[in-house]
């Protein structure tokens, strides 16, 4: 979970992940997840409001 401030009103981040470990030294993954994030931004008059969220997929290694 992540919140952060700056040029923004504020971002908010939240996700959870599996990851299912591969290989002799179990150094590789592959990871199964879900992410949301909403963003507000506010400059000279104009607001915007962004919502991703969705499921994701990676694979990660080690060497």
């Amino acid at each position: 979970m992540d919140y952060a401030f700056g040029d923004s009103e504020g971002i908010f981040l939240a996700e959870a992940i599996v990851r299912y470990a591969l290989g002799e030294n179990q150094g590789h993954g592959i990871m199964l997840g879900y992410r949301w994030k909403d963003a507000e931004f506010k400059d000279d008059g104009l607001d915007e409001d962004y919502d991703y969220k969705g499921p994701l997929i990676g694979f990660n290694f080690r060497f």
